[in-house]
């Protein structure tokens, strides 16, 4: 779990936690996420680099943990919500399939779902039979915006999510 308000770590502990959580992100994501200048983002990541913390692909434009690590890349577009959310979130972590990314921000907790074109009936069954708490929200990313009729997941809220890391938001409020 990282908690994004952190006094007491140091810059260099906090990109690494969160490169432990996620297993690989974006340089452009990293960037965002800890909004430094170049010349101390660049500095940090040849410190972690040096002590063999972290692997940067730099042809890639991706950052991992280690060598070992598989680029999951629809957890990788998802954390561009916890990017969107930034000033909102207390605390964010990667979830177990299906559950993709689990954020906690001011009034809810959001379950961060991923749904692939073609598998809305299948993934409308896991969402609805892994509900259990009424406090909780989940953000469904989609591919495309004709998937929104075809998930049956009451009060959620979709987003699309473009390449440049953009996240349009859409909510429904139906009892399916």
């Amino acid at each position: 779990m990282i908690r994004v308000q952190e006094p007491n770590r140091t810059v260099e502990e906090r990109f690494y936690d969160l490169l432990i959580e996620y297993g690989a992100l974006e340089i452009v994501q990293l960037k965002k996420y800890f909004p430094y200048d170049d010349e101390l983002f660049d500095r940090i990541i040849r410190s972690l680099e040096k002590k063999g913390r972290l692997v940067y692909e730099r042809k890639k434009k991706i950052v991992k943990a280690h060598n070992g690590v598989q680029v999951d890349e629809d957890q990788k577009k998802c954390f561009w919500i916890v990017i969107d959310l930034m000033d909102q979130i207390e605390f964010h972590c990667v979830g177990r399939f299906p559950l993709m990314l689990l954020i906690s921000a001011k009034a809810y907790t959001y379950e961060v779902y991923y749904v692939k074109v073609g598998d809305e009936l299948a993934m409308s069954h896991v969402i609805n039979y892994e509900k259990t708490e009424n406090d909780k929200k989940e953000i469904i990313v989609i591919e495309e915006e004709f998937q929104m009729e075809k998930i049956l997941v009451e009060d959620a809220i979709f987003c699309l999510i473009n390449d440049e890391g953009e996240v349009t938001y859409y909510e429904r409020y139906d009892a399916v």
